[in-house]
């Protein structure tokens, strides 16, 4: 390659395989599809590999496809740690941070972490990302976040746990339910006699709850399944149902009576954490050094490696 690669072409090239489709890199750009489609067609002459694959209305990178999508996100991340660099030899309180974060923990980390952080830096830009655990995964080892916080992540050598704290998984039912007057720790087998609403498969919710369910050797068959924590809650308050959500999710149901926590003797359950994650060997500006520590002063999360 001895000219250099056009950002036009990189951005429609990786959004496409990002979004899944063409036509939904076009609405995300806002350009024509056929004009997604030229500039990637583009960047396949200029290149001389085939980077795409089309499967139905998808596409999906080839071999050579995702060492360039490493490309783009190496080259990316540099010129935004650049970007950072330069502001901190500056002295400048500046920049923009992107947190991953799944849904169930978002008040409590706004309340106790994001509104001390941007009171101290109110010229940095906060892009908050709703996401599911394994997604916040992904973005925090592609560099798509700087942070992630979720539940139960799972093992990535990409990505290292900054810190995290104790979270454990309650059965969440209405009053009028028949267990709500239950006090002692039940099986999930008890549960799982009821309609059972779950989060979908990727989520750290699902995850621990089919990981539970392992453990005890108990079918856990949901009657739905619902990707938004408010929905599993409104659900399992107008239904005989039972769902599986930390305290943390849903503070003021339980101090308003409109849901009770019940206690599970299921070890996985009981020992569920959240946590602090971020991409390992990364840089720290100035502003995310700001940021962690104002996660350690907290007390929100254990200090760990923080």
């Amino acid at each position: 390659m001895h000219s250099t690669l056009g950002d036009k072409r990189l951005k429609c090239f990786l959004t496409a395989v990002e979004s899944g489709s063409i036509r939904a890199a076009a609405d995300e750009l806002l350009l024509e599809p056929s004009m997604v489609s030229r500039q990637i067609m583009q960047l396949e002459a200029e290149l001389g590999v085939t980077l795409l694959e089309r499967r139905g209305r998808g596409v999906f990178p080839t071999p050579s496809g995702e060492v360039v999508m490493e490309h783009c996100r190496d080259r990316w991340g540099l010129e935004h740690n650049l970007r950072e660099k330069l502001n901190d030899l500056s002295g400048l309180r500046r920049g923009e941070l992107r947190i991953a974060i799944s849904e169930g923990f978002l008040d409590e980390f706004i309340e106790r972490v994001l509104s001390p952080f941007s009171a101290s830096y109110p010229d940095v830009v906060i892009n908050i990302i709703l996401q599911t655990a394994s997604e916040v995964v992904r973005m925090v080892a592609t560099d798509e976040a700087h942070l992630g916080v979720t539940l139960h992540a799972q093992r990535d050598n990409r990505v290292r746990i900054l810190a995290d704290c104790p979270h454990p998984i309650f059965a969440i039912v209405s009053p009028r339910h028949a267990l709500s007057n239950c006090r002692s720790p039940l099986s999930l087998a008890d549960f799982a006699k009821y309609p059972l609403v779950l989060a979908p498969v990727g989520s750290g919710l699902r995850s621990l709850a089919d990981s539970a369910a392992f453990v005890e050797r108990v079918e856990m068959e949901p009657r739905f399944v619902v990707n938004s924590v408010r929905a599993l809650k409104a659900i399992t308050a107008a239904n005989n149902a039972v769902t599986f959500l930390p305290k943390i999710s849903l503070q003021q149901e339980l101090d308003q009576g409109d849901l009770f926590a019940l206690s599970s003797s299921n070890a996985v359950l009981q020992s569920a954490c959240a946590q602090v994650l971020v991409r390992r060997g990364r840089t720290y500006s100035s502003a995310l050094s700001a940021l962690v520590k104002v996660i350690s002063e907290s007390r929100y999360f254990s200090e760990g490696s923080l």
